[in-house]
């Protein structure tokens, strides 16, 4: 399997295109399969004054992409100085029957974890469940005809919330250094 990590351009092609130009978004990172159209997780990030446009750009991310992005991970960053706050949100997709028309189904983007913060307002891992992400989070099914189906639903990636302040740890130091224009 071969799976690209980064940031990218996402085209909603799910959305009408006006003046034959499609609606886009580009994400702060991304998984996708390399054969993959778009990528299977998303991950946005926002500071606390914008907390609101993660679940839009979820709904957004999910119906743009007629459910091939699965998953939308939003890191919510706190926003002012004093405090180290992070939370994290899941969003995924899902299809849903209609009562009312036989065989319709609906696209819906649904929240699978609100509001759990990892990281205390002095910086310190506030004990959680972290992020655990199946292998069909990363492609669609059928990019994983060759592995066998046992395999697939119990292949795991667990990533702790320890892990996710370090994760972020680093990326802010990264950030400090392009915004301060400093280093190699």
């Amino acid at each position: 399997m071969n799976l690209s990590e980064s940031t990218s351009d996402v085209y909603l092609y799910g959305y009408e295109a006006i003046d034959e130009r499609y609606p886009k978004h580009s994400s702060d990172a991304s998984f996708a399969h390399a054969n993959s159209q778009y990528p299977s997780v998303v991950i946005e990030t926002s500071y606390s004054q914008h907390q609101k446009e993660l679940t839009r750009l979820a709904d957004e991310y999910v119906s743009g992409s007629d459910g091939n992005i699965a998953m939308v991970l939003g890191l919510d960053i706190e926003y002012g100085v004093g405090s180290k706050k992070a939370s994290l949100f899941i969003w995924r997709s899902r299809l849903v029957s209609v009562p009312e028309k036989e065989e319709a189904v609906l696209l819906e983007t649904f929240s699978v974890r609100e509001v759990d913060v990892f990281r205390a307002d002095d910086g310190t891992t506030v004990p959680g469940q972290g992020l655990s992400l199946q292998l069909y989070d990363f492609a669609l099914k059928s990019c994983f005809a060759n592995i066998a189906q046992q395999t697939q639903s119990t292949t795991v990636v667990r990533i702790t919330c320890a892990q996710l302040c370090s994760f972020l740890y680093d990326a802010e130091i990264r950030h400090d250094i392009k915004r301060a224009q400093r280093g190699v």
